[in-house]
């Protein structure tokens, strides 16, 4: 590995004229995965960022105590970011847990009270 970084730090400093970050490393990828765009890919599978997952859970708790404060958008939209985040990680465990009769009765009203047909859950 330590090669190969040598070999690409050579070939960007002479043909683009590109450095490699002086504190780069190498880490285990099976525990740790590699962090990317609000996701962290293993080998076997995709789990969510720990922020994003801990926002969700926020963002739930908050729609489950003060729906009939919120607007539409901020019902509709957090669910549906959330949803959108989850559809391309492993993280049914999650969904399931958190989007619970309650949530989806939430979103049914809310689809319903601003016209939307379909429920975004």
């Amino acid at each position: 590995m330590h090669q190969l970084k040598n070999e690409i730090s050579f070939y960007l400093d002479q043909n683009l004229k590109l450095e490699v970050k002086g504190d780069w490393q190498v880490f285990p990828v099976a525990v740790r995965g590699v962090d990317v765009v609000g996701f962290r890919f293993f080998r076997t599978h995709t789990l969510l960022r720990r922020t994003i997952a801990d926002g969700y859970r926020k963002k739930v708790k908050k729609i489950k105590k003060d729906w009939q404060e919120m607007t539409t958008s901020q019902i509709i939209n957090g669910l549906m970011s959330y949803t959108g985040w989850m559809k391309y990680a492993d993280c049914h465990g999650l969904h399931k847990k958190y989007i619970t009769d309650q949530i989806k009765m939430i979103a049914k009203v809310t689809c319903l009270n601003s016209g939307i047909k379909k429920p975004v859950i």
